[in-house]
């Protein structure tokens, strides 16, 4: 029965994600407008690059174009769950609100609007590294799909924590600049020149980029980047849980 519902609450969710027609054009439309743009826009010189190779920070010279593309294709999957999870948050209460009335469990609500959140970013992850690919190919593409996976649930719980305290507007402004502001200045590496500032690597971008940068030009992944960086994704999907709790008991 718990199976059958969280199934059906699911299905709900579904079906209220796709008549949001602003989440369904970012899905599908934003990765080829932010990945494929900025390879025809950029300068096609070489800039210094510093990456980590066995724990030392080295230079290399690359084409703008493709700095780029590794910095934004994770960004887009940062961005776009971001705003599906403030919405869901937000817009969602109403039918979460109805299942729990007719007699629904909580943890069976926010486990369907959990894998809901993992099916959106699953999606954009799809688009995009489909996108990627026709400029940039990693050298560890399994990696690389884990730096996006991670920078995309993370943000989506980001915006469902987001979705709890502000609203539709304020929510879409967050969602849209956080994501930028960490992955294409805090974490970009011809900034930070493979030095940031401390508190820079507690944002959420540090460690997804991390791992994405290594598995575009390196071949080897660093253990301790892609601990940390499940570490806080599992922060963030607790504090998220617990927000949908708060908004689910309110309704019994």
């Amino acid at each position: 029965m718990s199976n059958h519902r969280v199934t059906t609450a699911f299905v709900v969710g579904v079906k209220e994600r796709l008549r949001n027609h602003v989440l369904m054009s970012l899905v599908l439309y934003l990765p080829i407008y932010f990945i494929a743009l900025i390879n025809f826009v950029a300068p096609g010189d070489e800039i210094p690059l510093w990456v980590k190779v066995d724990g030392l920070v080295i230079s290399i010279s690359k084409p703008m174009p493709e700095i780029y593309t590794v910095l934004m294709t994770p960004m887009v999957c940062a961005l776009v769950a971001g705003i599906a999870g403030m919405f869901m948050m937000q817009s969602g209460e109403e039918n979460d609100g109805r299942l729990v009335l007719v007699g629904y469990r909580s943890w069976e609500v926010i486990t369907s609007r959990l894998v809901l959140l993992g099916v959106i970013s699953l999606a954009v992850i799809v688009t995009s590294l489909v996108v990627m690919m026709f400029f940039l190919t990693p050298s560890l593409v399994g990696w690389f799909v884990v730096a996006m996976l991670v920078a995309g649930l993370t943000y989506g719980m980001i915006g469902v924590l987001v979705g709890s305290v502000l609203n539709t507007l304020g929510g879409m402004y967050a969602m849209l600049f956080a994501p930028m502001l960490d992955i294409l200045i805090f974490q970009n590496p011809m900034i930070t020149r493979g030095n940031p500032d401390a508190w820079m690597t507690f944002l959420p971008g540090y460690y997804p980029l991390q791992i994405a940068f290594d598995a575009t030009y390196t071949e080897q992944i660093a253990a301790a980047d892609v601990g940390w960086a499940v570490a806080y994704l599992g922060a963030t999907t607790i504090l998220a849980t617990l927000a949908f709790h708060h908004k689910t008991r309110v309704h019994q």
